[in-house]
């Protein structure tokens, strides 16, 4: 009697396990890309200088896209954003950078906001080389281009750096591998073998060249900053990384903003004037 009772609480056990993984390999496409929808003009955030575009990939997807000139002969800034929400969630970020000179091309993932299509790792790097084509194609060279990641979109901006040539690589709580964070967060499970989508920032980072700046938070519970700690030590130099002490994973701000100023005035010899807020 008591064994056939084991045998049922194990089988129990077992069956719920087994529905646990089954819940994360197939709704991991959900976790990972929290995709906003919908359409939001830069006038409807405050930002009506910056233009509106639409881009075309070559696999027949429409990105929506927010494009602002630089002044003075400063580079461009393209942006990939992280994982959840939409581009034009972010009006604060593009503010600061326009405000300061810098252009700015932030690019709306496929399945995400107003633009077409559904979220793939692969699908990303498509829409980040169409926005870096894009830019090109309208005149600015390389060395006008300045990459710029956060969270999720810092392995899109690392591998991107990694194909092309720009002039430097700004990273906000970035990870060495989505399937390191995921096996932090869902230990119990076979991540690494359920995982379809890789982000392996890590195996790209080495063929960078370009300066690297990373920002990350000590008490980062999104993305630990173990993992920012993994790229950076993988990173070619030079680079640089700023550790933002007690900060969580919101640390796109104007400290961060302030910061990536300086270090593009200290590498590129941009001459911009930009105070570093104090830390609180």
């Amino acid at each position: 009697m008591l064994k056939m009772i084991a045998i049922s609480v194990v089988a129990v056990l077992l069956a719920g396990y087994l529905s646990l993984v089954g819940l994360l390999y197939f709704k991991q496409d959900a976790i990972l890309f929290a995709a906003g929808r919908g359409h939001t003009s830069p006038a409807e955030v405050g930002l009506a200088a910056i233009a509106e575009v639409t881009l075309a990939t070559p696999d027949g997807e429409k990105l929506l896209a927010w494009y602002s000139p630089p002044k003075d002969g400063l580079p461009v800034l393209l942006f990939f954003h992280g994982n959840g929400g939409v581009m034009s969630g972010r009006p604060r970020r593009y503010d600061f950078y326009t405000r300061h000179g810098l252009g700015l091309l932030a690019v709306e993932y496929r399945g995400y906001g107003a633009s077409s299509g559904s979220p793939s790792e692969a699908g990303f790097m498509v829409d980040a080389q169409t926005a870096y084509d894009w830019l090109t194609a309208k005149g600015v060279a390389p060395s006008g281009i300045v990459i710029v990641g956060e969270s999720l979109g810092t392995a899109v901006a690392t591998k991107l750096a990694a194909r092309v040539k720009a002039e430097a690589l700004l990273l906000e709580a970035p990870y060495s591998s989505v399937v390191d964070v995921a096996a932090a967060r869902y230990w119990f499970a076979p991540v690494r073998a359920l995982i379809r989508h890789q982000f392996n920032a890590i195996a790209d980072v080495g063929r960078v060249n370009m300066p690297i700046l990373i920002h990350h938070g000590t008490e980062d519970q999104t993305v630990p900053y173990v993992f920012g700690q993994a790229l950076f030590a993988a990173a070619p130099e030079p680079k640089e990384m700023v550790t933002l002490q007690g900060a969580g994973h919101m640390i796109f701000n104007d400290v961060t903003w302030a910061n990536e100023i300086d270090f593009l005035n200290r590498h590129l010899g941009l001459g911009i004037t930009v105070n570093i807020p104090a830390v609180e």
